[in-house]
């Protein structure tokens, strides 16, 4: 019989203990290599060249390259700094907020921050100590949409009150004031 003829499994069987001793061994040696280089954040530059590599340049469609950039508000800044620990967050900080992101000039915007209403029927559409606030909000919300899109935070809900089964939205801060803007 012919190496040809002969069967892949019996092939592999003929390759020996030894041999696929050092493959396992290799194997298991290079994942655990792996993982420490990981854990311990060695050449972390390379692999994101590698993976940036893979991802795009050897994809078939070639996809675009996205830029990235996350402002993430620290516990120093939250606790200690002008938000001063507020619930609901201040509404002119997020306005500010964003119109500083907006000088970057990004594609999209979205904001991640939980802007409910006050009452879950949407009878107080924000606390009136907080309406200055709100309306700078909205008002950096629509300055910034009319050039840039942006994603704004809603809660819908599935209950079987009023609204059946159907998801349903949760009242939140913008209520009819975005118009029809809000319909994405």
């Amino acid at each position: 019989m012919t190496d040809g003829q002969k069967s892949v499994w019996t092939r592999l069987y003929e390759k020996g203990f030894w041999y696929w001793f050092r493959v396992a061994l290799f194997t298991a040696l290079g994942v655990l290599f792996g993982q420490l280089i990981g854990k311990a954040d060695i050449w972390r530059e390379v692999r994101y060249k590698i993976y940036h590599f893979q991802t795009t340049k050897l994809h078939p469609s070639h996809p675009h390259d996205l830029q990235v950039a996350f402002v993430l508000i620290g516990d120093d800044e939250y606790w200690t700094g002008p938000l001063a620990r507020r619930v609901p967050i201040k509404r002119d900080y997020l306005a500010r907020l964003l119109r500083a992101v907006e000088k970057a000039h990004p594609a999209v915007i979205a904001l991640d921050f939980e802007l409910r209403s006050p009452t879950p029927d949407g009878t107080i559409v924000e606390n009136p100590e907080y309406s200055v606030e709100r309306s700078e909000l909205l008002r950096a919300i629509r300055d910034v949409a009319e050039r840039r899109p942006i994603v704004v935070p809603t809660l819908l809900e599935s209950s079987m009150s009023k609204h059946g089964d159907a998801p349903h939205e949760v009242s939140n801060i913008f209520g009819s004031d975005l118009g029809t803007a809000r319909n994405v």
